[in-house]
């Protein structure tokens, strides 16, 4: 059995959490494939580098500029029209809902007015979907 170990004392990124789990044994064509079923205008680099001494896989994503902003429902509408497997859809759904309860609660607004910027952009999609796919 491998493990990916999370040290997220400083925090820990999307992109670090799929690194951690192709380092771990995470199958990259068959994550990419089903990640593929988002069918969003994406470019995923998965690459091993040196950060010090310390080996790692890096992964990162390319997006088109623009268009990152969306709502809590386009986001889950992306989500459901894939057809994942069950527990993929509900955990991705349930990192999208608890961060626009943040949001809302921040900005005080409904979750339905929220607005993600950053993180409703694609690279922030595939972080979350395939974090949960690899999970």
């Amino acid at each position: 059995m491998k493990l990916a170990y999370f040290d997220c004392s400083s925090g820990i990124a999307g992109d670090m959490v799929l690194g951690a789990l192709l380092s771990a044994g995470l199958d990259e064509k068959a994550w990419r494939r089903e990640l593929g079923q988002l069918k969003l205008p994406v470019r995923i680099s998965v690459r091993r580098v040196r950060r010090g001494v310390i080996a790692a896989t890096s992964v990162s994503v390319a997006a088109p500029q623009g268009g990152e902003e969306r709502g809590l429902k386009e986001l889950l509408r992306l989500i459901r029209r894939s057809r994942f497997p069950r527990p993929v859809e509900e955990r991705s759904a349930a990192v999208f809902e608890r961060l626009a309860r943040a949001e809302a609660k921040v900005h005080g607004t409904s979750i339905d007015r929220v607005h993600f910027h950053e993180v409703g952009g694609y690279d922030c999609l595939v972080d979350i979907v395939g974090a949960a796919l690899g999970l």
